[in-house]
């Protein structure tokens, strides 16, 4: 999480097939719509394409598999990208809609149940507005995503 306890965090709330995630504004790079994606020849699954960011070539990713997006098989085809910069690269995370910035207080979040398999998913908050958010810890997802986009680049 992005501030010591009792410090209110912003967050940017993305949502992808009616759920919903808190990502914490320090991590995010901007927001663009799915558009101009080119594919990748032989890209990995999950690759959606990749696309040029201000002179940097930016691949576009799923985040399913990494979010665990429910029925993650079926539905449209997301249209919002939300941009990282990791570890000196950028990475673009593929959302149905970006919803706005919230500021959470970061009393109120409580432990994910899945930090141990997804490390990157951080804490859950729970209010009338958006019923629940689950806080992505955006240092150790895009690091996970990076990682995994230069091995699959290699391999």
């Amino acid at each position: 999480m992005s501030k010591e306890n009792g410090m209110p965090g912003q967050y940017l709330v993305a949502e992808r097939r009616g759920q919903a995630w808190a990502l914490p504004l320090a991590d995010v790079r901007g927001g663009l719509p799915r558009t101009g994606l080119e594919p990748v020849p032989r890209g990995e699954p999950g690759w959606l394409g990749v696309l040029a960011v201000r002179g940097e070539i930016v691949v576009a990713l799923s985040i399913d598999p990494w979010l665990d997006v429910i029925d993650s098989v079926a539905g449209p085809e997301p249209e919002a990208l939300v941009l990282f910069r990791v570890q000196g690269t950028t990475v673009a995370l593929a959302f149905d809609r970006l919803r706005g910035v919230v500021t959470l207080d970061q009393d109120a979040l409580k432990p994910h149940p899945a930090t141990v398999e997804r490390p990157w998913l951080s804490a859950v908050f729970s209010d009338e507005r958006y019923a629940r958010l689950e806080v992505v810890d955006g240092a150790a997802l895009g690091a996970a995503l990076v990682g995994q986009v230069i091995e699959e680049a290699i391999a």
